[in-house]
């Protein structure tokens, strides 16, 4: 597998562990940044996948956001015990190495 490939594989596993994540907790008033953060993470994962995979000029740069945003994303759903956020915080953790080695 490419570094191309399991970045984008990973964005997509990150992307919809945290769409998962943000739905999950949004009736939650204690995790109110755990959804925003989710949120924002699951629309650049997709984005980067997106445009990873059809080799879009802009795609390194968006990969660096990505990389930031899984590990926001990571270290607000690590503050949590649920199963959704440690499945979301250890796909972002995936998805911040793999996007930080394209």
């Amino acid at each position: 597998m490419t570094d191309k490939q399991a970045c984008i594989d990973a964005c997509i596993e990150a992307a919809k562990a945290a769409d998962n994540c943000a739905a999950v907790c949004s009736g939650d008033a204690q995790k109110l940044d755990c959804v925003r953060v989710c949120m924002d993470c699951a629309a650049i994962g997709w984005l980067c996948a997106s445009l990873t995979s059809r080799q879009s000029p802009l795609a390194s740069e968006l990969c660096s956001i990505c990389e930031k945003a899984c590990r926001a994303c990571a270290e607000e759903c690590e503050r949590f015990d649920d199963e959704c956020c440690k499945a979301c915080a250890q796909a972002c953790r995936q998805c911040s190495q793999a996007c930080s080695v394209t």
